[in-house]
């Protein structure tokens, strides 16, 4: 019983941190996106 308990925690930390990992990719996205648009391209891809 102790054994899956422990396993069970383990993964809703995992889900957890994949939402946490998915909503900050989708936020920097959004940040280079942004960047990208008012830079007209140029600076960015030079700084890649």
């Amino acid at each position: 019983m102790e054994k899956k308990k422990k396993e069970s925690t383990i993964k809703i930390s995992l889900n957890i941190n994949t939402k946490f990992n998915e909503s900050y990719l989708d936020e920097q996205n959004d940040i280079i996106n942004e960047a990208l648009i008012k830079n007209n391209n140029k600076e960015i891809i030079h700084s890649l």
